[in-house]
């Protein structure tokens, strides 16, 4: 049936005013709460274990100097963060990024398809394999390396070389030695986890047997384990870089040395598969995961970067000093402990070390 002339013109009329509002930018086929577009500057939520504020704020003024968005960090102790996050992606509420520092979480998410498939530029780029075992869904943001910190008051840096694992345990050390209890710390359960896999069952068992000769003395966390190799009531201890860095940075009379072989856990860094600002999310990671971003972290939080271009604190701050000796090979934690592997290894300690 034919229109008429002024029917005609009332929708000649109206299809122009819809033309004018797309190209005004007032009119989006695009559905309510949709994600930001490119020049959108967005507030993006990063979930971390508990840590020091100062370095969450440095790399989130560094993002958002480099990107215009903001970075808001939130911090828990990582058992009630894990809860947090599992809670929230029910909720669909997902943090855009979250660290967690227990790889088996990490397994956990992905078992439940939690965790979104992204591969930052930088890790194809500059990481090494085994930093990506957890590919395509989680990747290293910093090591956590163990070395030897000692009392360069007990033990002379001159004199001293701790080239293995197995210099600190000198029966000279009886009594003077301190670790953290890998009872109560997860992160040394991973730790020994890594080493038996890189030293094989005989010479880890070797090992502990020597730790039992030195009799340790046990802390529940790296830094008390710090203030006491500083303090003169230890000679050396077997403990977390950054906490021993912390010491040398203040003046402290503690030297540090890594082994060959050192053993090195990491914490590890993902996206929600239901993050609200997944673009911003993956600009993040890409940053957190360059030699820029390694390299702010490493400086103000002083462990060693996973990215092997950017250049550790301790080599930056320390290389002048005569006891220091650049990381050489590390021993790797590249799978994660199920929970029957970390009672038993727990139970194996106990009894060897402990002789529980």
């Amino acid at each position: 049936m034919l229109q008429s002339k002024p029917h005609r013109r009332r929708i000649a009329r109206l299809m122009a005013t819809i033309a004018c509002l797309a190209v005004c930018g007032l009119m989006t086929t695009a559905p309510f709460g949709s994600a930001a577009t490119a020049d959108e500057k967005v507030t993006i939520d990063w979930w971390l274990p508990t840590g020091d504020p100062a370095t969450e704020a440095a790399v989130a003024d560094a993002f958002k100097a480099k990107t215009g968005h903001t970075v808001k960090p939130y911090q828990d102790t990582n058992a009630p963060l894990v809860q947090k996050i599992y809670a929230a992606y029910q909720r669909k509420e997902s943090p855009d990024v979250i660290f967690i520092t227990n790889p088996s979480d990490i397994d956990a998410f992905v078992k439940a398809k939690m965790l979104l498939e992204y591969t930052p530029g930088p890790v194809t780029k500059d990481y090494p394999k085994e930093l990506k075992s957890y590919a395509p869904y989680a990747y290293p943001y910093a090591l956590i390396t163990f070395g030897v910190a000692y009392n360069s008051n007990a033990i002379a840096p001159a004199t001293t070389n701790f080239a293995t694992i197995s210099d600190m345990l000198n029966p000279a050390y009886k009594g003077k030695f301190g670790m953290t209890d890998p009872a109560v710390v997860g992160g040394m359960v991973s730790i020994l986890f890594a080493m038996r896999e890189n030293m094989g069952e005989a010479s880890y068992v070797n090992f502990l047997k020597g730790l039992a000769e030195i009799k340790p003395k046990f802390y529940t966390s790296n830094y008390p384990l710090a203030n006491a190799i500083t303090s003169g009531e230890l000679s050396l201890g077997f403990i977390f870089d950054q906490a021993a860095n912390a010491q040398v940075k203040v003046g402290a009379p503690v030297a540090f040395a890594y082994p060959k072989d050192a053993p090195a856990a990491y914490g590890l860094a993902a996206i929600p598969a239901n993050a609200k600002n997944i673009e911003v999310a993956k600009q993040f990671m890409d940053f957190l995961t360059s030699s820029e971003g390694q390299q702010l972290w490493s400086n103000t939080y002083g462990d060693t970067p996973a990215n092997p271009l950017a250049v550790p604190l301790v080599k930056k701050d320390m290389t002048a000093k005569p006891w220091f000796r650049q990381p050489g090979s590390l021993a790797y934690l590249t799978t994660s402990p199920t929970t029957d592997q970390q009672k038993a290894l727990v139970k194996q300690f106990g009894e060897i070390v402990k002789g529980n």
